[in-house]
């Protein structure tokens, strides 16, 4: 993955806190040791142990941190790891707290984090100073005051991260060594990726290999649920999919969520659709006991299955499909694919790109004009490289027919044949021929024609093929000409002329007939 595929990844935050609410006291109490003969009422005069008049905190936010980092204050070497930008961070100063005397640490170490925080809202024991979101990774708050500070990630209604725990900084602080001061605190919440869900389309039932227009599409979602900080939980999560302008409503009876492999049903899961511009988006959230237990299933498959019909064709005969996952709840009517800071979309899965194919036939009628009156009628089969139809095989359904019949102009069009879909298969991606195992063409079979001309007299192989770099439309158009009956000339028996030399003939015979009876008589006299 490289930096900007990070950078526009959804990120579940899980913070390594450099001072917690746990460890708080004594971490103060180590602090009010060392400046005890130093600190006091007035500072000593010396410049590195003199506490700096001014200070600074970054957070910084990366991809990907090892566990086991100092967290003393110190700035890692993290050249190597990705930045994330976007991620809003407000800083609030705890009042009453000066650093630059030895009661100000005293009182530190007795700071409990539930004082100033509760129920998502600063206390009245602390001033907000600014609000900054992450650029380059960090959110550097400059010109500080020495002083406990209060460090809270802000929700934005489109969060795509796990939101941190509020946590206390010191700042400035003692250097590692014991030696000096550290003016510029730096403080790293551990920012773990989501590993990008995988998206794959199969064929839901066994009418017909693939899903042409007319039938359904089933799409699935595998994501893997993060492993978050023990004193950090699931706000929300979300999978959500906007589809192409080709499906249409997806059936909320047919959607199926599991965890680890374990059926969830309501009240643990929210589905809900709605439009955004020409296109629907499917949205699958975790409510109730699966989300609020969400945590200890770090590692674990979240998979979403649903199905929608395919109503038309794509006019590139592409059809490109994605969905996002997101560790919140979005806002209303979230856009997943709607722009702004690379920290509030969600994590996009592998894509899903489904190909389509189409027949143009152009009957003519040995040279005649087709017409109202004279059509031909049409089967689509699949058959081997010899025209010889697959056996047992239905025809070819497309938008619920089977039989297509050419138009006054002889024309007939059979859109929306899915070909086959390329897709992430074991890491790699892979196209699937859709019809593979039924034979290795596309046959059209004439099973009507107009009156006064022969059928044809075999199938007419038509060859619709794609493959991973196909990204147009498969066409082929097949120009099919029926002879007149018996090649155009009269059977014997049926023609007007046949019947004319059979009355003669008939006449012929009664005549002479006649005339050897009345010979007859005269010699019997």
């Amino acid at each position: 993955m490289t930096v900007r595929e990070c950078r526009l990844a959804t990120l579940a935050t899980t913070l390594t806190l450099f001072v917690s609410n746990v460890t708080l006291t004594s971490v103060f109490a180590e602090e009010s040791r060392y400046h005890a003969a130093q600190l006091g009422e007035s500072p000593l005069s010396v410049d590195r142990l003199s506490i700096p008049e001014r200070t600074s905190i970054a957070v910084h936010a990366l991809m990907g941190l090892p566990t086991g980092q100092p967290a003393n204050g110190t700035k890692i070497d993290s050249h190597k790891l990705p930045e994330v930008d976007g991620i809003p961070f407000t800083l609030y100063r705890v009042n009453n707290i000066d650093l630059t005397k030895q009661e100000g640490w005293d009182a530190a170490s007795k700071i409990k984090l539930e004082e100033l925080y509760v129920n998502g809202t600063p206390t009245g024991k602390v001033t907000k100073v600014t609000t900054k979101k992450t650029e380059g990774g960090v959110a550097k708050f400059d010109n500080l005051t020495p002083a406990l500070y209060l460090v809270v990630q802000e929700l934005n209604g489109a969060e795509t991260v796990v939101r941190s725990q509020p946590f206390l900084v010191a700042a400035p602080q003692t250097n590692p060594t014991g030696n000096g001061w550290l003016q510029d605190v730096h403080v790293y919440p551990k920012h773990q990726a989501l590993s990008a869900p995988v998206k794959t389309a199969v064929d839901p039932d066994a009418t017909q290999p693939g899903f042409s227009v007319g039938e359904n599409v089933r799409y699935r979602v595998a994501t893997k649920i993060p492993e978050i900080a023990s004193n950090t939980k699931f706000e929300g999560f979300t999978v959500a999919d906007k589809l192409p302008a080709e499906l249409g409503e997806p059936d909320t009876n047919k959607i199926k969520v599991t965890l680890g492999g374990t059926l969830i049903t309501s009240p643990d899961v929210s589905v809900q659709t709605y439009k955004v511009g020409e296109r629907t988006v499917l949205s699958v959230q975790l409510t109730g006991v699966a989300l609020s237990t969400l945590g200890q299933h770090k590692n674990e498959e979240l998979v979403v299955e649903f199905e929608a019909p395919v109503t038309r064709q794509p006019e590139n005969g592409q059809l490109d499909n994605q969905a996002w996952v997101l560790p919140s709840n979005p806002i209303a009517q979230w856009d997943p694919e709607g722009s702004g800071d690379a920290a509030l979309r969600g994590m996009p899965s592998s894509r899903v790109s489904s190909k389509f194919g189409q027949i143009t036939i152009e009957k003519s009628f040995d040279g005649n004009t087709p017409g109202a009156d004279r059509t031909a009628t049409f089967q689509l089969h699949r058959c081997e490289a010899d025209g010889s139809l697959v056996k047992s095989d239905p025809p070819i359904s497309l938008k619920g027919k089977q039989e297509f019949v050419t138009d006054q102009d002889g024309k007939a069009v059979l859109s929306g044949i899915h070909l086959g879909t390329l897709q992430l298969e074991s890491n790699v991606m892979k196209y699937t021929d859709a019809w593979a195992g039924k034979g290795t063409e596309f046959c059209l079979v004439e099973t009507a024609t107009a009156r006064g001309y022969e059928l044809l007299p075999k199938p007419v192989i038509v060859k619709l093929e794609a493959n991973q770099s196909t990204n147009v439309l498969v066409e082929q158009k097949v120009k099919i000409n029926n002879k007149k009956k018996n090649a155009g000339f009269e059977l014997p028996l049926t023609g007007g002329s046949g019947r004319i030399a059979i009355t003669i003939g008939i006449v012929g015979l009664l005549v002479a007939l006649a005339s050897y009876v009345v010979s007859r008589r005269k010699d019997n006299r």
